[in-house]
């Protein structure tokens, strides 16, 4: 009995330890037919579970066709995608 409670703490003690590193939010990211990634405006691309992400992605790509690839990806914090192509553009020296 002693060694079932202590194989089922440590079955818990793992399976937390995974759900820890799952991501807590899924994103997708858009790239266009020449590899870059883009971002297309008027497109939901934050979302809180991997199904709603991978529907909205499906749904993406059957409406713009071969023209731009969608990617579901994991993220720990919600990012916003015009933010990333500012920090991508080059700074003006002063």
């Amino acid at each position: 009995m002693l060694t079932l409670i202590a194989f089922l703490l440590i079955m818990v003690y793992m399976k937390i330890k995974h759900l820890k590193r799952l991501p807590k939010y899924y994103g997708i990211e858009i790239v266009d037919i020449f590899g870059k990634k883009t971002v297309l405006d008027g497109l939901r691309l934050n979302f809180v579970t991997y199904d709603a992400a991978k529907s909205y992605s499906q749904f993406y790509t059957s409406l713009y066709g071969k023209r731009y690839q969608f990617h579901v990806v994991g993220r720990n914090r919600i990012v916003d995608p015009f933010k990333e192509i500012v920090n991508l553009l080059p700074r003006e020296k002063k």
